[in-house]
């Protein structure tokens, strides 16, 4: 059996939503709680990309990499695992401000597991699934030390063997970054 580690991304400033996106509600529970939980019945640990530790097992970035967006939590991560020796295959990552994610659609992207670097859906960069192999890992390091303008999941992506997948319906990938995004969705728009 594949042993899939959860990833939270949470380590943003979120400067365009004006407040910390963690800590938006839904239903009487934030963001990060509900992402921890949506991940934590799928797999075996979770961990939260950011400075969580009074709520979660949490990965800061590392230092000098805090402003390298997603591409610093995903390094960081990868190399907190590889020094705390915690072995898996995969690494399932979300954002907390994707609020429609569902465990029905994550299943989908973990059904697909194969040998292949990362899955994610056609279309959308997260959910994201990333292979724990040297691929991967060379592909972050260069990532990391390169120029900060080429850190996306863009370039990440373009240097790894990708498989993607077809979604019945886009309603799950809605990502809240501003706060009219955040607000259409609490009114259901």
């Amino acid at each position: 059996m594949k042993k899939i580690i959860g990833l939270v991304l949470a380590g943003g400033k979120s400067t365009r939503m004006g407040t910390n996106k963690a800590y938006l509600k839904i239903e009487n529970e934030t963001l990060i709680e509900r992402s921890f939980h949506l991940l934590n019945e799928l797999c075996g640990e979770v961990y939260i990309s950011g400075d969580y530790s009074h709520l979660f097992p949490s990965i800061k970035d590392k230092v000098g990499f805090e402003s390298r967006g997603p591409i610093g939590g995903i390094y960081s991560s990868f190399d907190y695992f590889i020094r705390t020796k915690i072995s898996f295959d995969f690494i399932l990552i979300v954002p907390v401000d994707m609020p429609k994610l569902d465990d029905r659609i994550l299943q989908q992207l973990l059904f697909k597991l194969s040998d292949i670097d990362a899955f994610h859906f056609d279309g959308f960069e997260f959910p994201l699934v990333l292979k724990n192999n040297t691929t991967v890992i060379s592909k972050l390091n260069e990532l990391i030390v390169g120029s900060p303008k080429h850190c996306s999941i863009k370039n990440l992506l373009e240097g790894l063997t990708v498989s993607k997948f077809k979604s019945s319906t886009n309603d799950y990938f809605l990502n809240t970054n501003f706060q009219v995004e955040w607000n259409n969705f609490i009114k259901g728009v």
